[in-house]
């Protein structure tokens, strides 16, 4: 399959604060609207967008120090905390049609999801629990 890749700095208060790489079918791409990138975030657009283009969206985040590239990128001290943040859209075939990988700067990062309480019910504790990079779990090393 083909792909559209974006890369993308994210500012705060008009600094740097993540560095965001993306992929994109380029089926997927070519539904979005003109300009679309410069004013929407590209996963809500995929989420939102045709439901044969994503049934599902796996998300990882882990915790790492930041390399020589990150740190020059946010302007963050080199080997300080940044959130990475792994995500992968799926159609219902299988296929994938949205992979990006974010990272955040640590001191400005926060993170809040609300859930619906049949999906805390209805999954494994994994989904809602930290686990262990050991365990061999998606996104570990």
């Amino acid at each position: 399959d083909a792909y559209t890749e974006i890369t993308k700095i994210h500012l705060h208060s008009g600094q740097p604060f993540g560095v965001v790489h993306i992929f994109v079918a380029d089926e997927v791409f070519k539904t979005f609207p003109k300009r679309a990138l410069e004013k929407k975030k590209i996963l809500r657009m995929v989420m939102n967008g045709d439901p044969r283009f994503a049934s599902s969206l796996e998300q990882t985040m882990t915790v790492e120090p930041a390399d020589f590239v990150l740190s020059e990128h946010l302007g963050y001290a080199f080997g300080s905390p940044v959130a990475r943040i792994m995500r992968r859209a799926i159609d219902p075939l299988g296929r994938l049609s949205y992979a990006g990988v974010a990272w955040y700067r640590g001191d400005l990062f926060v993170m809040r999801t609300t859930l619906p309480r049949a999906i805390v019910r209805e999954n494994p504790p994994s989904l809602i629990a930290p686990s262990s990079r050991s365990l061999g779990r998606p996104g570990s090393r």
